[in-house]
């Protein structure tokens, strides 16, 4: 009866261990997140929001919303008609402003979907 318990057991430890290892392996790398932040050239918040960006690693995009009426346009629709800048996009998570902890949750929650 022993061996019956401990073998199931053995069983159990490895079927976790083998179906739990790929959920490790879901988490991002922050190279791996993809980031668009629309600016202006003389906006000081978005050299800030630029900086921070570059200090976390992530893939970024960033376009001149004065030089590029295109993306003007692209970042009027995701910001719902909002002119304001910096405007962030961590993979449609649209983010107002140089808000570092709002940038930083979005990130992570990217890199660490559920």
């Amino acid at each position: 009866m022993k061996k019956k318990v401990c073998f199931a057991a053995l069983i159990l430890f490895c079927s976790y261990v083998v179906f739990t290892a790929p959920l490790a392996a879901q988490t991002k790398s922050y190279g791996d997140i993809d980031v668009i932040l629309y600016s202006t050239d003389w906006c000081p918040q978005c050299k800030k929001a630029k900086a921070y960006l570059d200090s976390l690693g992530v893939s970024l995009v960033e376009y001149d919303v004065d030089a590029d009426e295109a993306k003007r346009a692209e970042m009027l629709e995701k910001s719902k008609g909002s002119r304001g800048v910096p405007l962030i996009d961590v993979e449609g998570i649209i983010i107002r402003g140089n808000n570092q902890a709002a940038i930083k949750k979005a990130v992570e929650k990217k890199r660490n979907p559920e």
